[in-house]
């Protein structure tokens, strides 16, 4: 870290912390009012309201994870259909996604919705009036239920989408450390090796591994089986098994 990095951080650090401490005790307030502030940015009517009578258009950019995902699937028509909407999905691939994203906006192509995975690119696309302002009463009005949850589970959280006195989004939750995910068994494969049950222990889940490689549960005749494949991001490879420690 540079000098200047360093004199910068111990400057604003008081304000950060003095932030999240009014910022967390609005929030755990239910958000029944809005910080104070003046923001720059256009926002969305506390009274708004659906119209079955229209369909929006949503240009929506999601997590930069899936560039060779595909317009139309069976959950986009799932949620077109359900909330009255068509969405035009834009996909990103990760290591290219912050430039084509800042040509994205600078050239006026701005997404009706997106994930930003850095609080830093809120603040900038905010202040350049690229974002609608979120009202804090808006989002109870319509998501109780995720509000309580936020503040329940992570109440700073909202501190990534504040910038000026307002509120430019809704905090993600990645609970995959504290809500492990199920595994998932091909009981086929465990009735093939001669194992009946559900393995539930992780001598018993040992004992199907080794037999998924050793005992070809296929039937091909062939060594070429795998124990466990695991999901897309490495760091949640197993975690039914580590969240148990």
């Amino acid at each position: 870290m540079t000098t200047a990095s360093t004199w910068s951080l111990r400057k604003i650090l008081p304000t950060m912390i003095t932030a999240a401490i009014i910022i967390s005790f609005l929030v755990v307030m239910e958000l029944t009012h809005k910080p104070a502030g003046k923001s720059t940015a256009p926002g969305i009517p506390i009274d708004a309201a659906d119209d079955d009578g229209k369909k929006l258009t949503l240009i929506w950019m999601g997590p930069p994870y899936h560039p060779s995902a595909t317009n139309g699937t069976w959950v986009q028509r799932l949620f077109e259909e359900r909330f009255n909407v068509k969405f035009k999905p834009v996909f990103l691939g990760y290591g290219q996604s912050d430039e084509v994203k800042a040509l994205m906006y600078a050239s006026g192509g701005v997404p009706d919705i997106s994930w930003e995975g850095d609080p830093s690119s809120v603040q900038q696309f905010a202040a350049h009036g690229f974002l609608c302002e979120l009202p804090y009463e808006l989002i109870m009005k319509h998501a109780p239920s995720y509000v309580k949850m936020v503040n329940r589970l992570a109440p700073t959280a909202w501190l990534l989408s504040y910038w000026n006195g307002a509120n430019y989004g809704i905090p993600n939750l990645w609970l995959d450390g504290q809500h492990p995910g199920p595994g998932l068994w091909r009981m086929d494969w465990l009735k093939k090796v001669g194992i009946t049950n559900i393995p539930e222990t992780i001598e018993e889940m040992h004992i199907a591994f080794k037999k998924f490689v050793e005992d070809d549960p296929d039937g091909d005749g062939k060594r070429d089986t795998y124990a466990f494949s695991s999901p897309m991001v490495y760091w949640a490879a197993f975690n039914e098994i580590y969240g148990a420690y």
